[in-house]
Order: structure tokens, then sequence, then C-alpha cells
């Protein structure tokens, strides 16, 4: 969908009240699986567009983050959202909240890239060798949060 007709198609629902749900892009995990991973640079302004362009506005902005729902998968496993930090936010980071439980999601996330989370200091927090960290996130239905910080 070019972006063009997406302004239009976000300009109607604007009239109607309420924006439509957009098709998750099929590049859409390779972008955000490598920046989750640490592989790739951070870039809040290029996240920032790319998830405004391909799944509308935010849903909220919280903890120095844009947030947006997002009904797709990655690494194999449930996500439920993508955050990427705002503008005047430091440091940058781009992370998601994934539906599996940390000893789940770090399986996944080893079998489709092969990368090992180590547990840390803390018994739940783990780092991968490219210093993404994942940590038990206190939800009931989106036990496991990960993100890259640069």
């Amino acid at each position: 969908m070019c972006v063009r007709f997406q302004a239009i198609v976000f300009a109607i629902a604007g009239l109607s009240g309420s924006a439509p749900a957009l098709a998750v892009p099929s590049h859409f995990s390779v972008t955000i699986e490598s920046a989750l991973l640490c592989r790739d640079q951070i870039d809040r302004f290029f996240f920032t567009d790319y998830m405004n362009t391909y799944f509308g506005p935010p849903v909220k902005v919280e903890g120095g983050a844009y947030w947006w729902s997002v009904p797709s998968t990655l690494f194999g496993a449930k996500l439920d959202s993508i955050f990427v930090s705002k503008e005047d936010t430091i440091p940058v980071f781009i992370g998601a909240i994934f539906a599996d439980a940390p000893d789940v999601l770090r399986q996944k996330i080893q079998d489709s890239s092969g990368e090992i989370y180590r547990v840390t200091k803390s018994p739940e927090q783990w780092i991968s060798s490219s210093f993404s960290v994942m940590l038990k996130y206190n939800a009931t239905e989106t036990p496991s949060k990960m993100y890259c910080l640069k």
C-alpha cells in the first residue's frame, strides 16, 4: 500500500472515528527481529516512521516510548506490542511484549535465530551476546518483554 493511499485511508477512517487495521507487511519479521536482537542500528526515527506507515498511529505513549498493538508473531512467538523510544528519550531503544513465558520465548528465539540468552544477576532477566535484553514482564497475558537499547 503506498503511503499516499494510506494517508487517504486514515483520513477517511478519521471521519468515521476509527482507524482501519493494516496488514502486517512481509518484511516485518526481518526488520523488527533484527532490531530486537541488536543486530541492526536502532534509529528511533526510522522505526517510528516504519510503525506509523504500516500500523498507523501509536495506541499509547508511555514510559518514554510510542506503543503499537501488533497482532502478529516474531521468532514464532505471539507478539502483543512493539514500542519505540520517543524523540526526547535517551537512550534509544526498540522493544516488544510477547504472550509466551520467558523460557518458551528464549527457546523460540534460539531455534529461529541461534541467539542464546544467558541469565544476568537477576534471575528474571537474560542478555544475549549482542546485548539484547529479555525479561519477565509482570503481566499474566503478556509475560515476556525484550528490547534493544543503544
